[in-house]
């Protein structure tokens, strides 16, 4: 990571922006969400219209448990495309606010993949809502919130099943990452759900 932080000292003598920004995603890979959300604060307030950097300081307010500063940043985007409706789905998962959550995902795309390039995060997100409502449920009604999850899980996971199962490890077994919400919901599936 010192190469990452060495290339954030060269992009300083750029602007402003460019090195807030390259610092902001170092420390956030890095996991030190504090660092990167000072980092972010200072690229947006050096260009204050960039809609990746309104994204990028929500997601590390969200890892952090300041959804109220994530939903009031991502809301701030200007263009409400579908990884805009998935940032504030996700959100509204973090929130607890399950079925408004619910009834964003469904319409992002599975191969959505300007989040990091990896398709498949909008099912996986979709099944850990299904799996937290189906907590309230009995009965019949549990049972198909749990197989709906399963088969959204399986989407997600088979658009690259081999990553999905690496990163799925990881991240359960570490806890590190802002995917940890999802992956605490699925825990007791993960396993019996990956083929």
């Amino acid at each position: 990571m010192g190469d990452a932080l060495a290339l954030a000292s060269d992009v300083a003598s750029c602007d402003l922006f460019q090195s807030e920004s390259v610092r902001g995603a170092v420390y956030f890979y890095r996991g030190e969400f504090v660092g990167a959300i000072n980092h972010f604060e200072n690229a947006l307030k050096a260009m204050p219209s960039d809609d990746p950097t309104k994204r990028n300081l929500a997601d590390a307010y969200l890892a952090v448990g300041r959804s109220s500063e994530a939903l009031a940043t991502i809301n701030l985007v200007t263009d409400r495309n579908n990884l805009w409706t998935y940032k504030i789905a996700k959100i509204y998962f973090y929130r607890n606010k399950l079925e408004e959550a619910k009834e964003l995902i469904i319409s992002v795309p599975t191969q959505l993949t300007e989040d990091g390039n990896l398709p498949g995060k909008p099912r996986i997100l979709q099944a850990a809502i299904a799996i937290e409502i189906s907590k309230s449920k009995t009965g019949a009604d549990r049972d198909a919130l749990v197989a709906d999850a399963e088969n959204q899980f399986k989407q997600g996971v088979a658009t690259d099943s081999e990553k999905w199962k690496n990163i799925l490890k990881y991240v359960h077994s570490t806890k590190h990452e802002s995917f940890i919400k999802e992956c605490e919901s699925l825990k007791n599936y993960i396993n019996l759900w990956i083929d």
